[in-house]
């Protein structure tokens, strides 16, 4: 399908994809966003919450969970914004796969259309290696500030720029919203969640948090940083979700933590086991 649309309000036209308009039209309004602080809505008050009791019971379209619900000792790992910070260019996307493989365990990844564009060798690997990928959207903007078509024109942008990167359909069965903005508990923004509902798409957050986006990322700060990740984190539990980043801190985290949920006796498994 093609647009037409005005070539800087001038009488000339051009001919432009459904995809090159949603491009567009969101790095035009990611401008806005540009700088923003916005930290304070990814650490939802739940984090670090008390171990759940893992029902069973499977999570529908436009649902909202923070926590697994497969019985037994499990827990998942996911991974938003593999590309996080400046000049990272993929490199912790690199690392954290690396580590997952050496590890034996599968992460859930939640990569932004943009992060594909620049890293598609990096998506397909993931998927080569077993790992599952979530929608973060295109450009990262919060959708609760969004109207219904917008929203959607950020997850299927995502969606769209996932599947052309690896050439062939891909299903994905969840959305985090970035920041988790209009998914948390009591503030759940009922447009998102209709928009949600309508692409099959369920909502998973978290439980527990690193914040390392809050931390120094310097080399000299980093043994002190990845110790207050680790606190960060809480108590080691079954049923819980852990969100970590694609930053130095948490690249520095994740063998940790995969070592002492192992050594708890907790298995890791990505959200399509652990949570139903």
């Amino acid at each position: 399908m093609t647009h037409t649309v005005e070539n800087g309000g001038n009488l000339g036209q051009q001919q432009m994809t459904r995809r090159e308009v949603l491009v567009a039209g969101a790095r035009i309004s990611a401008g806005a966003f540009a700088g923003a602080v916005l930290l304070d809505r990814m650490n939802p008050q739940a984090a670090n919450a008390t171990e759940y009791p893992s029902t069973g019971d499977p999570i529908r379209p436009g649902e909202i969970t923070r926590f697994t619900t497969m019985e037994g000792r499990v827990a998942s790992i996911t991974v938003d914004d593999m590309t996080y910070g400046p000049d990272n260019g993929g490199y912790f996307w690199d690392k954290m796969l690396t580590t997952a493989d050496r590890k034996g365990v599968n992460l859930t990844i939640f990569p932004t259309g943009q992060a594909v564009e620049e890293n598609p060798d990096l998506l397909r690997r993931s998927i080569r290696e077993g790992h599952e990928i979530g929608n973060h959207t295109y450009s990262h903007r919060p959708l609760d500030v969004m109207n219904p078509q917008d929203i959607d024109n950020e997850i299927m942008l995502q969606h769209d720029t996932v599947e052309e990167a690896l050439g062939k359909p891909y299903s994905q069965k969840w959305l985090r919203p970035p920041y988790g903005a209009g998914a948390y508990f009591g503030q759940e923004d009922p447009e998102l969640v209709q928009v949600a509902k309508d692409r099959r798409l369920a909502m998973p957050m978290w439980s527990a948090d690193s914040q390392a986006y809050n931390l120094s990322q310097t080399k000299a700060d980093r043994d002190a940083s990845v110790a207050q990740a680790l606190r960060n984190l809480g108590n080691l539990r079954k049923g819980i979700i852990y969100i970590l980043h694609g930053n130095a801190v948490d690249a520095a985290v994740l063998p940790k933590l995969i070592d002492r949920l192992h050594a708890k006796g907790i298995r890791i498994k990505p959200l399509r086991s652990a949570v139903p």
